[in-house]
């Protein structure tokens, strides 16, 4: 009498798991690394918005104080793993005013994030045609280093996706 063997089956679902958790926990941590070294430049995207929209533009009948350079502040620390908060603001009491402009040139905060998303993840400013002069126009400074950097990290996240799970 001949004996059969039994057919044994194997599966590496628990290497699987463990190859998932690694690479998630490996991608949250390029996140928030990322996010980090996107705060200097998100500051500085602010600063480049304002010099352009605000203090590079001809003067008109306000004195430039510069109270909007020396009050203006960014933010990025985690939520939670692989979530990260970005936070742009200023200290300046009329900063909402020059960021989505006065009386019939308002913008509301969506209209904003929608016309300073324009440019994409380029890091230039977004001229709105606001200047000494013409200072009811929206600066929109704040808000581009907001969704500059929003859009930044996205790329930047992307791309770490994809070299981790090759």
């Amino acid at each position: 009498m001949t004996r059969r063997r039994g057919v044994r089956l194997g599966t590496n679902a628990r290497a699987v798991r463990e190859d998932v958790k690694r690479r998630k926990k490996l991608l949250a941590t390029l996140i928030e690394q990322r996010a980090q070294q996107l705060e200097p430049q998100g500051l500085g995207m602010a600063v480049l918005g304002l010099n352009v929209t605000v203090y590079g533009t001809e003067a008109g009948a306000y004195t430039r104080s510069e109270d909007l350079l020396r009050g203006v502040h960014v933010t990025a620390k985690p939520a939670r793993r692989g979530l990260v908060q970005f936070r742009v603001w200023n200290t300046a009491p009329y900063a909402p005013l020059v960021e989505y402009g006065t009386y019939g040139d308002r913008t509301d905060p969506s209209e904003a994030e929608r016309r300073a998303s324009t440019p994409g993840a380029q890091p230039t400013p977004l001229v709105t045609g606001r200047s000494g002069v013409n200072y009811t126009q929206p600066s929109l400074a704040h808000t581009r280093a907001l969704v500059w950097m929003l859009e930044r990290l996205r790329l930047d996240v992307k791309g770490a996706w994809f070299r981790a799970w090759r």
